[in-house]
């Protein structure tokens, strides 16, 4: 029973899934311009981004994937911010 589930919070979201903003960015970013966002502050999870330090080896998919949410946001109208460090 979900209730009684300690790991889920609110519809059926817990810990596992928590926002899921990875798959439902688009969505997400399309709130945020509904809602008048005129800024939106993230991050760059660098040890998901290099997936070898020492030969600077770059995750292409996650490139990709930071490449697709910052075009979104900017498309909506939205500037992006990035905290390369924290």
């Amino acid at each position: 029973m979900v209730q009684k589930n300690r790991h889920v919070w609110h519809n059926g979201y817990g810990p596992a899934v928590a926002t899921n903003f990875y798959h439902r960015y688009k969505e997400d970013i399309a709130l945020m311009r509904e809602i008048g966002l005129t800024h939106f502050r993230t991050s760059i999870n660098w040890s998901r981004f290099l997936l070898d330090y020492e030969n600077v080896t770059v995750d292409e998919e996650y490139a990709d994937y930071i490449e697709q949410v910052i075009n979104e946001l900017i498309s909506n109208g939205i500037e992006p911010m990035i905290c390369l460090e924290h």
